[in-house]
């Protein structure tokens, strides 16, 4: 069985999920203290955790309280994000900002996931949901299963490209968002 001590952080994947405020952190934090467990999973690909970070530090300074990990299959890291982008985009209390950066982070990896048909190294990859066409744009798709225009995902794309190069030359200003 998978110990918390097993598991790791991937930057890359901790900084696709918006940041909690800190008194939505010391919330959580309460809760999860008050209940003596954390009811929700962490969940893990490869040791790596995928969904619960804040979870996560919890339990570190806490290994008292009670807690269950997930693992999860992905085909790759691309993958990974897109799922972390469709689970935090069902959560509730998001800015449209982030919504819009989550949107964005999800149609570039999967766009980078269609384009990606493969090497003399791997077997040749499957549009990610399945998705009927393989010519379908992947704005399209996208907006499609979520209810949304193609245009919206494509300016997402952009509005995540902004917010990246802002945080190049200001380092921290994406969590404000």
């Amino acid at each position: 069985m998978m110990d918390i001590s097993d598991l790791v952080i991937d930057k890359e994947f901790e900084s696709v999920i918006p940041p909690l405020g800190d008194d939505e952190f010391e919330l959580l934090k309460e809760s999860i203290l008050n209940d003596g467990e954390v009811y929700h999973p962490l969940i893990v690909w490869n040791n790596i955790i995928v969904d619960g970070h804040h979870r996560y530090k919890i339990l570190k300074e806490h290994p008292e309280i009670k807690y269950r990990i997930s693992e999860k299959s992905f085909d790759d890291r691309l993958e990974v994000i897109s799922w972390i982008c469709m689970n935090q985009l069902g959560r509730r209390n998001l800015t449209s900002a982030q919504k819009s950066v989550l949107i964005g982070r999800r149609y570039k990896a999967e766009k980078q996931k269609r384009e990606f048909r493969g090497n003399q190294y791997t077997k040749d990859v499957v549009s990610p949901k399945n998705w009927d066409s393989p010519k379908q744009k992947t704005s399209h798709a996208i907006a499609e299963e979520m209810g949304i225009s193609h245009g919206t995902v494509e300016n997402a794309e952009k509005f995540v490209d902004g917010v990246d190069a802002a945080e190049e030359v200001l380092p921290g200003i994406a969590k404000d968002i």
